[in-house]
């Protein structure tokens, strides 16, 4: 199967870090889903797994930890993550989508100036590291307002292939510290080539990293109610 992630073209970007709505001029051929323009102004699991089904995904299942609703799916060979948060912000209403990927790095030792530089530069996916040999890859999506169907779908489809994109970056990187930090008898090629690998996230794992990606939004929704 051919990852859904890749189906858009490149005429997609993000406006802003977090809650940016996606802006996309991909032709109605790249992506096509049932009833584009129904406006989503809530999330729940259930419409959110059969959006991922429509795409294309593998393997939707939804659960619940601590209070939050996951579902996981594979996306091609990759484990992905969306959990449907900021439910106490509206009455009745969840209006915040988190996806996330969890990457090991095998022997590869990703700085963490490598990541905030990368997260300086980029919009569209937050970076960070985990545990051991683990980073992730996040984004905040808001359907505060509300969001037609085929918008939501573009933010979920284009995860993979900027996830694509920051991995190859982050291995270009790691090529030149790799030459400057070689233990003797070790060559560069050899420290930066080890690959990275999605693998699947702990769902446990999941709760305190939508917590901390929804601060942002959580502390403008705050300030804003001040006023």
């Amino acid at each position: 199967m051919r990852r859904f992630g890749l189906v858009l073209s490149a005429a997609c970007f993000a406006l802003a870090p977090f809650g940016a709505t996606l802006v996309c001029a991909a032709e109605p051929s790249d992506l096509t889903v049932s009833e584009p323009t129904t406006l989503i102004d809530s999330l729940n699991a259930d419409m959110v797994s059969k959006l991922i089904t429509e795409l294309g995904g593998l393997k939707v299942q939804a659960s619940e930890a601590d209070g939050k609703k996951i579902i996981t799916f594979m996306d091609g060979e990759m484990p992905n993550n969306i959990g449907i948060a900021a439910c106490d912000i509206r009455p009745g209403k969840c209006v915040a989508l988190v996806q996330l990927v969890i990457v090991t790095t095998g022997t590869a030792d990703v700085p963490l100036d490598m990541l905030n530089k990368y997260n300086q530069d980029g919009l569209f996916l937050t970076a960070f590291k985990l545990d051991g040999n683990k980073i992730g890859f996040g984004r905040v999506l808001l359907v505060d307002g509300g969001v037609t169907k085929l918008n939501l779908a573009a933010n979920i489809t284009s995860f993979g292939a900027t996830l694509d994109d920051a991995l190859k970056q982050l291995r270009a990187q790691l090529v030149p510290t790799a030459q400057l930090e070689k233990p003797p008898g070790t060559t560069a090629a050899a420290m930066a080539a080890a690959p990275f690998t999605a693998v699947p996230a702990d769902v446990k794992q999941m709760g305190p990293l939508m917590n901390a990606m929804l601060a942002q939004y959580k502390a403008t929704v705050s300030r804003r109610r001040a006023h």
